[in-house]
């Protein structure tokens, strides 16, 4: 087993540089290639025998796809409050209206309330129109709404024109306000839209399920692979998937064969919901799971989907696009879907991405977890056993391109050495040199720990600062990663900044220039412990 190239960092920088040129996106084992991932070069659902039924249209001058685009825009967050506030603002000035001793239909705040109900009514029918006559009537507020835009619609008009059919014009304009009193109840219903362009806009261009009545953000991976974001109670419902609807939608489409995965460790829910259908396995937000997790949940989603081939599985996260990613790319190499970690990566973040609704690729979360599936793969080869433990020794780290990070001797920085495997953590500082000894050589930090650190299985290195120019992403630090001591060739542990997590994501890249690199530098734990030497790389 191996994790990474052994090949010096410059030699990784070229390669970087020449893939760049070339428009295509490196090598698989550097986690940047799953972030400038193309989707249309790498479109694997054919294969799979699969199209899902809520896939976006095709961009163009064509029917569906403008009224998708309708959708998306009428639905959108800042267009849902804008409505809101617009409601607010006319019953002000209807109240106003109806103070007046003396109404007129020259009155000017009778041209801004016709102003209003022309924008109610321009935006009753584009939503007419993005959601589909059908859709858009089936639910009641939606045809109570559309009747009273219309019919105050029609009376801001005759307000504005009764001295031309009327002769006692100001007792009918006083009548005619009072009628549209009624539109202040959409306030009530208005909330429904605010959620869901709120829903809309936290998901970002991620895929939602608009089908039969539901906006879910939900994706059919497979047929029997569902991706989703958290099934929400409370105020975390307002933007993300609402449990009652997903419930709905599960009882709808798959009752009594579908069973939801949970993998989050900071919040849970009613299993009620899913009539006790659900399974958890806690994986802390941006992290990695357990190598021995993994197993045990592709062995249960095996042993689910064996028992009846419409066995459908609702796996989740928090946003339903890292952790649950990683997991899912599990279950599709164990079942053969995929043989490489690579295509599986790629895949499920075409699936999960709505080319349509923006560029920003919707797959998997950090470095860290494309590595685990990389890890899992060989998992599989080796007939789904797990390698043996390995103890290794850590004995120092070389972090290279320190010139734009912060003083440039890595002085700000403290490390955290985390190994599940260990009785750790194992702490230093690099400012007081607690536990270690610090050497600035140019751009590069030697970092010699003074006490070796003992690490077994999956470990976590976390590098912190208390420095405030210093920028800080995932776990409130400037960088970690993760990795498996079974996995490591030569002593030795390569990491370019593409596969390091935080500084991988380009608001990091101010500081974390493209030279930016660490190295770990290990020991056998037995003076007989041999290195591992693997040609197949990860």
């Amino acid at each position: 087993y191996t994790m990474t190239d052994t090949a010096d960092v410059e030699g990784r920088k070229t390669r970087t540089e020449d893939d760049a040129q070339d428009g295509k996106p490196e090598s698989w084992r550097l986690a940047s290639a799953f972030y400038e991932y193309d989707p249309h070069e790498h479109e694997a659902a054919e294969q799979l025998g699969f199209i899902d039924p809520s896939n976006p249209p095709i961009p163009g001058w064509n029917i569906t796809y403008i009224q998708w685009r309708t959708r998306r825009f009428v639905e959108h967050f800042i267009v849902r409050v804008l409505t809101f506030v617009l409601i607010i603002i006319d019953m002000v000035v209807l109240f106003i209206d109806l103070m007046d001793s003396s109404p007129s239909p020259n009155d000017p705040l009778e041209y801004c309330a016709l102003a209003f109900s022309t924008y109610f009514m321009i935006e009753i029918i584009l939503r007419i129109f993005g959601l589909g006559p059908n859709m858009f009537f089936r639910a009641w507020y939606n045809s109570l709404d559309c009747a009273l835009v219309v019919i105050t619609f029609i009376l801001s008009i005759v307000t504005v024109c009764v001295d031309t059919i009327e002769s006692n014009a100001a007792g009918m304009i006083v009548i005619l306000r009072l009628i549209r009193l009624a539109r202040i109840s959409r306030i009530i219903w208005q909330q429904k839209h605010i959620r869901t362009g709120a829903r809309q806009f936290i998901s970002q261009n991620k895929r939602r399920y608009q089908q039969e009545g539901f906006d879910l953000d939900l994706t059919y991976v497979t047929p029997t692979v569902i991706a989703m974001s958290f099934p929400s109670t409370g105020k975390m419902s307002m933007y993300r998937n609402d449990i009652k609807e997903v419930g709905r939608f599960l009882d709808y489409k798959h009752k009594d064969h579908y069973r939801v995965y949970n993998l989050c460790s900071e919040r849970h829910y009613e299993e009620v919901f899913f009539h006790g259908a659900v399974e958890r396995y806690l994986i802390d937000d941006h992290n990695v799971p357990p190598l021995h997790s993994m197993l045990e949940f592709s062995a249960s989603v095996r042993r689910f989907q064996e028992q009846d081939e419409s066995n459908v599985i609702a796996v989740h996260c928090k946003g339903g696009k890292g952790r649950t990613g990683t997991m899912i790319c599990v279950c599709l190499i164990d079942s053969g879907a995929f043989k490489d970690a690579e295509h599986c990566l790629g895949y499920f973040g075409d699936r999960r991405t709505d080319k349509n609704a923006g560029k920003k690729f919707q797959g998997v979360e950090t470095p860290s977890q494309s590595r685990y599936v990389g890890y899992y793969e060989q998992v599989v080869t080796n007939n789904r056993e797990l390698p043996t433990p390995v103890s290794l020794k850590l004995e120092s780290f070389t972090l290279h391109g320190m010139s734009s990070v912060g003083s440039g001797t890595g002085c700000e920085f403290s490390i955290n050495i985390g190994s599940r495997g260990s009785d750790l953590p194992y702490l230093c500082n690099l400012g007081n040199t607690t536990n270690c000894q610090r050497r600035v050589e140019g751009s590069t930090v030697h970092v010699q720990l003074k006490a070796p650190a003992v690490v077994t299985g999956d470990t976590k290195i976390m590098f912190t600062t208390k420095d405030r120019k210093i920028p800080k992403g995932y776990d409130n630090c400037p960088f970690f990663f993760w990795f498996h001591t079974a996995f490591i060739t030569d002593y030795k542990l390569e990491l370019p900044r593409h596969e390091l997590d935080n500084p991988h994501k380009s608001k990091m890249w101010k500081v974390f220039k493209e030279d930016f690199a660490v190295t770990l530098h290990f020991a056998p734990l037995n003076s007989d412990q041999s290195p591992v030497h693997l040609d197949r790389q990860i």
